[in-house]
């Protein structure tokens, strides 16, 4: 059973150090506290590139979309109690927007692997 945490330290930073640990912590997608608590435990802290966070975000987004879409499109059909062939094709155009959109973000990530900027 993982064990819980119960004991809090309290430290006092400037703005600026408060500020660095923040960007740190978010640049590692994780809480400041988590961050902190890494860095202190000298356990390995992984960077992610800003760039590759901003694409991982709208990536995210855009599939968001489309599953609502979809979604919406599954709870029509299920009130209407049928299936006709056009929505089979607009689940296969919505499930290719989904595979495009893969496909870009690996396409963009080897490219900046090749050009080492953001790894």
């Amino acid at each position: 059973m993982k064990e819980l945490r119960t004991t809090q330290i309290s430290i006092r930073l400037t703005d600026s150090e408060r500020k660095k640990i923040k960007e740190y912590a978010s640049d590692s997608m994780m809480t400041e506290a988590e961050y902190i608590r890494n860095k202190a435990l000298d356990r390995e802290v992984k960077y992610r590139p800003r760039g590759l966070i901003i694409l991982l975000k709208h990536l995210l987004k855009i599939n968001l979309e489309i599953s609502r879409e979809i979604n919406q499109m599954a709870r029509e059909r299920r009130v209407q109690s049928s299936f006709a062939v056009s929505d089979y094709q607009k689940l296969i155009r919505y499930l290719e927007r989904l595979n495009q959109n893969y496909e870009n973000l690996s396409a963009q990530v080897m490219l900046a692997m090749e050009q080492d900027s953001l790894f």
